[in-house]
């Protein structure tokens, strides 16, 4: 995804996690619990909707951040049984490039089955608030 903002909004939107229910719909908390060297933990909980299905979730996250380069998030308690995703930013001359990733293991049957359309539409509805936040931070 390509936005056209300068890099240091870009990271700072998305390691705002503070503040992270004011920027994402689905979120009811996001905290930071504690910090180690480059690493911070953040705890999530939420709704995810998706048509007419919802799910609540909850998490905590290591995520370990290279400033301006690359954030790697791995669940260590939450929803699914298995969760790692990586952010790579670089800076262009139109803005900034980002490049994501994520492994889900899904913790039931169900979310198997229809978890794939599921978890798409809540990636690109989270990437299309985030960017709107970066443009409206870049326009202040």
């Amino acid at each position: 995804m390509a936005i056209p903002v300068p890099l240091r909004i870009a990271w700072a939107v998305l390691t705002d996690f503070d503040n992270m229910v004011g920027i994402l719909n689905n979120l009811t908390l996001s905290r930071i619990i504690r910090r180690k060297g480059s690493s911070v933990f953040v705890m999530q909980e939420g709704t995810a909707r998706y048509g007419i299905f919802s799910y609540a979730f909850a998490s905590v996250r290591e995520i370990q951040l290279e400033p301006m380069k690359r954030i790697l998030a791995i669940q260590l308690t939450g929803n699914a049984k298995r969760f790692e995703s990586e952010m790579e930013l670089a800076e262009t001359s139109k803005g900034t490039l980002l490049r994501y990733r994520a492994e889900v293991l899904p913790d039931s049957a169900i979310s198997r089955t229809f978890g794939g359309p599921f978890i798409q539409h809540e990636v690109e509805e989270q990437f299309a608030l985030m960017a709107a936040e970066m443009i409206r931070r870049k326009a202040q």
